[in-house]
């Protein structure tokens, strides 16, 4: 079975800087390349780390800043 991660689906947190989020479910917002800025939904502006991309989620988890 292929899975894809695409904008607007449900995905599951299996790795986090944070460990309370592990498990968690979050939607997708948007892709990010390594060192590639985005707005958070709150109106926050955020730089990923130069080492990795990442996707722009929202759902209940704890976010604070760390990568």
């Amino acid at each position: 079975m292929k899975s894809e991660l695409k904008v607007g689906r449900l995905a599951l947190v299996i790795d986090s800087a944070i460990p309370e989020n592990v498990g968690k479910c979050v939607t997708l917002l948007s892709w990010h390349p390594p060192k590639g800025d985005f707005v958070s939904p709150d109106g926050t502006a955020g730089k990923l780390p130069g080492d990795s991309g990442g996707w722009l989620c929202t759902g209940s988890v704890v976010c604070t800043g760390k990568m």
